[in-house]
């Protein structure tokens, strides 16, 4: 039996949540750096670097959403399974779908919401009062952004379990 390849559709959004998932670990890598310096010049020069942990603080959120897709996609993430293993694997397959689903619309109605919130800021001008003041708009720009791609990564992830749940059906 020969593996399914994905189509141009699905290839090109796994290229893009890859991409996400690099950039993401570029930017662990560069606040890693920037906190370790941060610390050096505290401590033997007594200059810190200025909003450094403001800097951590919002890298952590864009990584957060940079990587959640990609995780999902990977089944990398965290799920309480205790109950669920319990179930017959048709069962498991079923629940495992409609928890996915619910999901995916929880996703989209944060995506759209994030949106709002987004463009709000946008036409506000709004900045986050803190020592660097940055305009909110681009920090709060990724929730959308990766909350969208978890709703279509939830939805693959939907379908693969109404696959393998008609499957067990056919099966007997």
């Amino acid at each position: 039996m020969s593996v399914k390849q994905p189509g141009k559709i699905a290839a090109f959004f796994d290229h893009i949540l890859a991409a996400f998932a690099a950039l993401a670990a570029v930017i662990l890598i560069l606040i890693t750096l920037g906190v370790t310096a941060d610390i050096v010049m505290r401590y033997f020069l007594r200059r810190p670097i200025t909003g450094m942990a403001e800097i951590t603080e919002y890298s952590l959120l864009w990584i957060t959403f940079l990587v959640g897709a990609w995780l999902l996609k990977k089944d990398w993430h965290i799920r309480m399974d205790i109950l669920i293993n319990r179930l017959k694997p048709r069962a498991q397959n079923l629940v495992s779908a409609l928890t996915s689903f619910v999901a995916a619309i929880a996703c989209l109605v944060t995506a759209w919401y994030g949106a709002i919130d987004t463009w709000e800021s946008v036409k506000g001008g709004y900045v986050e009062w803190t020592t660097l003041q940055p305009p909110l708009a681009p920090i709060i720009a990724i929730i959308p952004i990766g909350s969208f791609l978890l709703f279509i990564q939830f939805l693959r992830t939907t379908y693969g379990y109404i696959q393998g749940w008609r499957t067990q059906r056919n099966q007997g």
